[in-house]
């Protein structure tokens, strides 16, 4: 009888072990698609906001087209080629900001 509950006992740690491993398992694969679905909303807003501000400034505001400006002066590389040959509005000199 004791041996039989010992084995019971034994046989229910595994099972517990194997449960515990397979929710660990579960637990890492939810984290890993939450992070990337964030990551892939992330680069969505990046996208959306950008083609707003390309269409404003292509439209002629010249607050997005000066805003547009500021951040090809500060890309590098292969970034700023994507804006190589783009009509962009040349920086105003003179103007205050604040």
């Amino acid at each position: 009888m004791v041996d039989r509950l010992a084995e019971d006992i034994a046989a229910l740690q595994r099972r517990r072990d194997q449960l515990s491993a397979r929710l660990q398992l579960k637990q890492a694969r939810l984290r890993q698609r939450q992070t990337g679905q964030r990551r892939r909303d992330e680069t969505r807003r990046k996208i959306v906001l950008g083609a707003l501000l390309l269409r404003e400034a292509q439209a002629g505001d010249m607050a997005a087209g000066r805003m547009l400006r500021r951040l090809v002066d500060l890309l590098e590389g292969r970034d700023a080629a994507l804006f190589d040959g783009m009509s962009l509005p040349e920086p105003q000199r003179g103007i205050r900001r604040g």
